[in-house]
């Protein structure tokens, strides 16, 4: 039995054990390696008796400091707290009561755990308490108090989903780096990634999407970034890797159209362009296609956020639950794409300083790609200066409003279409029209894909067949004008 603390009896729905506080802290009192196999599972703000606390930063204070850990400073640290109430026993008496309640080191990180997860739970009841009473007092809107309860909860959702930020040695990596290889050797072909599902040059220069890394896509309005994200998200789940997207600024329906005038496309001759299913001027033949697209579609593993407006904290929650569903169906979550950051709602952390919000969100979108262990696809607007420029092909300068976008980032890639705007342009004498409609009738579906940051190989520029209007693409071959 372990030595009660406090005199008074601390509420029967309060999770904690001052038994596994007292026999951690007394292991760590016997031998200091137990600090070290604990501190990875628990932290000073995990206790839940405030003498424990205390001390356990002071042993982190000492380890950090390379200083030990003794009885006689352990009691030193107990004395800074003034008069405190240990059942009558003296500093000596109580430390000496607790190495002799000290588990085992090999036993301290379980400790740990149970501490930590009793830490938890409590922060579900504060959380719990929080709601009744904003509810109850019925001043505040649902959606707010449920926004704050997200923010608090994530934390405690997002423990424990990925092996993939685990500490690990550089031993145990290399070997991960060897089978890694030999599975490469043994599968000529076979990406380390997720296909980018619209182009093999794409992959081959990056390997695919990469799990656990923040991609950005940007570009200016017009170039295409949401077309070649619905696109590649819908290719990506066909090819059996599910995908989920956050679409915060269009409807699931209009992406829904894209994506089946995609799966439609058979050619020059044979395109059911998008907005025309929208506007219903198909023929009968192009409705036949569109319908047995739209039954295809029905099979794909693609699901679309239609809401707009949420903050980070709701995006991470939904892309938790969702991966936790379909690895309950056997399945695992493959790209996980966000259209766009600027439309990511901020927190309240800067008071509309754009910078720094930004930062954080893209920060924190980078922890959560590593968390969950899926590639995390963001598109992103360039800023107006591109516009300002006779070259107006991107550059990383160019992201809107953080250099932190540039630095989480793993991959980026731009897009740029000299044909938008050469057909926003007229020019007044006949031969220079003439020539930029004969320029425009050259690039009309090209769409360059600048690879301007790459973590994990070679930048440079991809050129891509694009038939806009019918949200197709595909790799360059000639012949291809709608």
């Amino acid at each position: 039995m372990g030595v009660p603390v406090s005199n008074s009896t601390p509420p029967a729905y309060v999770p904690h054990s001052i038994e596994a506080e007292q026999a951690l802290l007394g292991a760590i009192l016997v031998n200091s390696a137990a600090f070290d196999s604990a501190e990875p599972c628990v932290s000073a703000a995990n206790f839940y008796e405030p003498v424990h606390a205390h001390l356990f930063e002071r042993f982190a204070t000492a380890r950090r400091e390379g200083s030990a850990i003794t009885y006689t400073l352990a009691g030193a640290w107990l004395g800074e707290l003034g008069n405190v109430d240990i059942s009558g026993m003296t500093l000596k008496q109580y430390l000496a009561r607790m190495a002799a309640e000290a588990t085992t080191v090999v036993n301290a990180c379980d400790y740990a755990r149970q501490i930590r997860e009793h830490a938890k739970q409590r922060e579900l009841i504060t959380v719990a308490h929080f709601l009744e009473d904003g509810a109850g007092r019925g001043g505040a809107k649902a959606s707010d108090l449920a926004t704050v309860a997200i923010e608090q909860l994530d934390p405690v959702a997002s423990e424990g989903l990925s092996k993939s930020s685990a500490r690990v040695s550089i031993g145990d990596a290399s070997n991960e780096a060897l089978f890694a290889l030999q599975d490469r050797l043994q599968n000529p072909g076979k990406l380390p990634g997720l296909s980018c599902g619209v182009s093999r040059l794409l992959d081959k220069k990056t390997g695919g999407f990469q799990r656990g890394e923040l991609i950005i896509m940007a570009g200016r309005p017009g170039m295409g970034k949401t077309a070649l994200g619905i696109a590649s998200a819908y290719k990506s789940a066909a090819s059996g890797e599910p995908s989920l997207f956050f679409s915060l600024e269009m409807l699931g329906k209009r992406l829904a159209n894209r994506a089946a005038s995609f799966a439609c496309y058979g050619g020059p001759l044979l395109r059911v362009p998008y907005f025309d299913i929208e506007a219903g001027t198909v023929t009968d033949k192009q409705a036949h296609r569109f319908a047995d697209a739209t039954r295809d579609l029905r099979d794909v593993e693609l699901e679309i956020e239609q809401q707009s407006g949420l903050s980070l904290s709701q995006i991470a929650a939904r892309t938790r639950r969702h991966k936790q569903r379909l690895a309950q169906r056997g399945l695992t979550l493959g790209t996980v794409w966000v259209d766009h950051l600027g439309l990511i709602k901020p927190s309240a952390n800067y008071n509309g300083n754009r910078v720094n919000e930004l930062a954080e969100i893209s920060g924190a979108l980078k922890v959560l790609a590593k968390d969950l262990d899926v590639p995390i696809v963001v598109l992103c607007q360039l800023n107006r200066m591109v516009e300002a420029r006779d070259n107006k092909r991107p550059t990383l300068s160019d992201l809107r409003d953080s250099g932190a976008i540039e630095q989480d980032a793993d991959l980026v890639l731009m897009a740029y279409r000299e044909a938008y705007y050469l057909e926003n342009t007229r020019c007044n004498d006949p031969t220079e029209e003439e020539k930029r409609t004969a320029r425009l009738g050259e690039v009309i579906n090209k769409l360059e894909l600048l690879i301007t940051k790459n973590r994990s190989g070679p930048t440079g520029t991809l050129d891509l067949f694009a038939d806009m209007p019918c949200n197709y693409f595909a790799d360059t071959y000639s012949g291809a004008a709608a």
